[in-house]
């Protein structure tokens, strides 16, 4: 039972890193420069399909698909932190942690993670309430694990 949340839980947060990738990649190839489109191409498709998935793969629980979102956002946080680190390096700079909880940066940062913890629960009730019991039991999208 334990193996069926933890391979439908990994397969949710690979698969929603991947397709937001590609959503990103796609949006940058368009020439969109402005990070909200992306956002909303994350939490509307990229989503739902790591969800269905990730359910596919094996079961998943809301305390599961939470534990894979601060695991995912935490390892956005830092990607984001060492990256600008790696920029700002030449110059002397050093950007931290602390930097994402600055005056002007603190509201965008809570938001986005706030989202990210939140939409998931939201599209996995919403795919429990389509397809009721499908979500944790096992269904006929549920692949054989």
């Amino acid at each position: 039972m334990q193996t069926k949340v933890a391979a439908g839980t990994i397969v949710f947060a690979v698969c929603f890193v991947g397709f937001a990738l590609v959503i990103q990649v796609l949006l940058d190839d368009a020439g969109v420069d402005a990070p909200i489109p992306g956002m909303v191409g994350a939490h509307l498709i990229a989503t739902p399909l790591a969800l269905l998935v990730g359910r596919r793969a094996g079961r998943l629980s809301h305390g599961s698909v939470v534990v894979a979102s601060v695991i995912v956002t935490v390892a956005a946080c830092a990607a984001v932190v060492l990256l600008l680190d790696a920029v700002a390096a030449p110059a002397g700079f050093r950007v931290g942690w602390g930097h994402l909880f600055e005056p002007m940066q603190a509201g965008r940062t809570i938001f986005i993670v706030a989202t990210a913890l939140l939409v998931p629960q939201i599209w996995l009730g919403l795919i429990g309430r389509i397809a009721p019991g499908a979500v944790t039991r096992r269904s006929s999208l549920e692949g054989a694990a």
